[in-house]
């Protein structure tokens, strides 16, 4: 019954930090450390077969060292997110997998949300950068995740028209995030993203 959450704080945007909580929503103690060097964006938490998983995007920095949104200028430093593994019964002590990084590339890297489970299969949301932030969201299938073994493919789950661009509304320019859950067994789900519409800038929608 204990809730967790992961991230940086604002004094310190470099280490991924465990935190846990002491009153919802507002309340919370610093945990653990999970990786001092990380330059945390947008980690993101899975539990899998008594083990909790975390993904993080290394933020990239400018040469003044501002941190910049240009993922998709890959080049010779080519967008990576690295993934750290724990005993579910033990959050406090995290190891990098040995695949790190696990995903390269601006098209699939950065995290656009929560794992999705989809009638025993897992997705992972990831946002499209690869020719500017924001592009869309695209649904990753986990073909394989274990402490030693990371695979993943592209998958179009069809399930919520909030993936990509789509030139009205909300998301005519881009998407962010995407968050979903299933609230019944006959497979009713309910969504909430965020997109990119000129010239309000990011806002959120629900769908079902």
């Amino acid at each position: 019954g204990e809730l967790f959450a992961c991230g940086a704080s604002k004094e310190n945007q470099m280490a991924l930090s465990i935190y846990k909580c002491k009153e919802f929503p507002y309340d919370w103690d610093h945990f653990c450390v999970v990786d001092e060097k990380a330059s945390v964006m947008h980690p993101t938490l899975v539990v899998k077969d008594d083990r909790l998983y975390l993904f993080n995007t290394r933020r990239k920095f400018n040469e003044e060292g501002k941190h910049r949104l240009g993922l998709y200028s890959d080049g010779d430093d080519p967008a990576s997110t690295d993934l750290y593994v724990s005993e579910l019964k033990d959050p406090s002590e995290w190891k990098p997998h040995p695949q790190n990084p696990v995903i390269t590339g601006a098209e699939y890297a950065l995290n656009g949300g929560g794992f999705l489970s989809v009638k025993n299969s897992l997705f992972r949301m990831a946002m499209d950068c690869s020719l500017y932030y924001g592009r869309g969201v695209r649904a990753m299938h986990v073909c394989t995740l274990s402490p030693t073994e990371y695979e993943e493919e592209e998958d179009d789950l069809q399930m919520l028209s909030l993936v990509n661009a789509t030139g009205k509304g909300f998301n005519s320019l881009g998407m962010h995030v995407v968050a979903a859950i299933c609230m019944k067994d006959d497979g009713e789900w309910i969504g909430v993203a965020d997109g990119f519409e000129a010239p309000h800038g990011w806002e959120i929608n629900v769908d079902n």
